[in-house]
Parts: structure tokens; C-alpha cells; sequence
């Protein structure tokens, strides 16, 4: 549990680096990534990164096709498989470091990732 705490912690710190044109995942996070998921959760991180700080000045289409490729290679997995819960929100960082996640998760991390 605090484990979780702590990671949220960072997660909404991290997320909250996201202004305009820049996004920043600190190493804090990739640190604590890498400790819960490994290295191809790191990996995905700094995708992510690379994808939102390459597109800034695609058009709105361009933008919406990257974000659309990029989180569709994740995996499909119910809550309940994946989480261990009937109903679990993922945060983006979650999502993406665990490499999967159910409906609500593809559409946060998604809107997420193209708003910023």
C-alpha cells in the first residue's frame, strides 16, 4: 500500500512537469518504474516522452494517429486479470509501465497524452 502511495506521488508530480510544449519524466520516476514494472516499462516511459515532444508541431490528425499507434501496442487485459479488482482506474504511468490495461485506461492515458 505505501509502496502504491509513493508511486502515485511521483506519478502526479512528474505529470505535473507536462505544460505547453514540455513534458518531463524525472528520474524519480523512471527510478521507481524500473523498480515496480523493469526495464521495458522504463522504455515505454521514455517513448512516451519522445512521442509527445516529437509531435508538438504535427496537425491535430497527425497527432491523434501517433497517439493512436503508440497505445494501441499495448495489451487489452480486464481489471480484474490485470489488477487483481473488478474496477481499477489506472494512472498513465500504471498503464503504461505495467503494458496494459482495459478500456478507461486507453482513453485516459490517450486524452492525457494528446493534451499535453
Amino acid at each position: 500500500m505505501l509502496a502504491r502511495f509513493i508511486f502515485n506521488f511521483f506519478v502526479v508530480c512528474t505529470l505535473s512537469l507536462a505544460v505547453a510544449s514540455e513534458f518531463y519524466v524525472s528520474k524519480k520516476l523512471l527510478d521507481n518504474v524500473q523498480k515496480l514494472y523493469g526495464e521495458m516499462a522504463v522504455r515505454r516511459m521514455h517513448a512516451w516522452q519522445d512521442l509527445i515532444q516529437n509531435s508538438q508541431s504535427l496537425r491535430e490528425m497527425e497527432k491523434l494517429e501517433k497517439v493512436n499507434i503508440f497505445f494501441n501496442r499495448l495489451e487489452f487485459v480486464t481489471d480484474l486479470e490485470h489488477w487483481g479488482k473488478e474496477d481499477f482506474w489506472a494512472t498513465p504511468v500504471e498503464f503504461l509501465a505495467s503494458g496494459g490495461g482495459d478500456c478507461e485506461d486507453f482513453s485516459v492515458v490517450g486524452q492525457n497524452c494528446y493534451i499535453a
